[in-house]
């Protein structure tokens, strides 16, 4: 689960360094309150203390998520505390992995369009999802399985799926470049 404001705050103030929230704010919501993120972040700011929270945020965008939190991942020599793999591609490759061929283009159509929520009106023109039963509903399935057990997205309070854009960063990573899907969301967007 993604912390609030004031959860990650108290994660990254649990080093060496102390922040104040005006400062870290935008770091958190960069990182959307993704817990591993945060922890990764903390720990390099810790092993460089004359960077500021600015000059890593222009890191990370010149660089790309990804990229920049690949090198937090290198910089971190410890065993996460909740034992799990310090790679953050390497824990989104789990769910995507375990997700079904339909969970996968669900998931891809949404990173086109992340970070936004997007309808499932819009999810069902694009992948030609209609359904006759709402109890065996494969899109409001797919959804439930994405965000309930593989934790790849959410749903915000009118049940629409967003994803975080770390995952939507992984997930396009996974799209070739003339990749059909890519045609697909602009053709139903119009």
């Amino acid at each position: 689960n993604k912390l609030d404001h004031g959860e990650a705050l108290t994660l990254l103030n649990s080093g060496v360094r102390r922040f104040a929230m005006e400062e870290v704010k935008s770091l958190i919501d960069e990182l959307e309150g993704l817990p591993l993120a945060l922890e990764l972040v903390k720990h390099f700011l810790n092993l460089r203390p004359e960077m500021s929270i600015k000059e890593l945020l222009e890191e990370m965008k010149a660089l790309g998520q990804m990229e920049a939190l690949e090198i937090f991942t290198e910089k971190y020599a410890d065993q996460l505390p909740t034992g799990h793999s310090k790679q953050v591609a390497a824990t989104f490759r789990m769910g995507w992995d375990l997700a079904s061929e339909f969970e996968r283009q669900v998931l891809q159509a949404i990173s086109l369009l992340a970070p936004a929520p997007v309808p499932r009106r819009v999810l069902r023109k694009i992948l030609l999802a209609a359904s006759e039963s709402k109890l065996r509903d494969p899109l409001d399935e797919a959804l439930s399985r994405l965000n309930i057990k593989l934790s790849l997205l959410e749903l915000d309070g009118e049940t629409d799926p967003r994803m975080h854009r770390l995952i939507s960063a992984f997930v396009r990573s996974l799209l070739a470049e003339n990749d059909p899907m890519q045609k697909k969301v602009i053709t139903a967007i119009r």
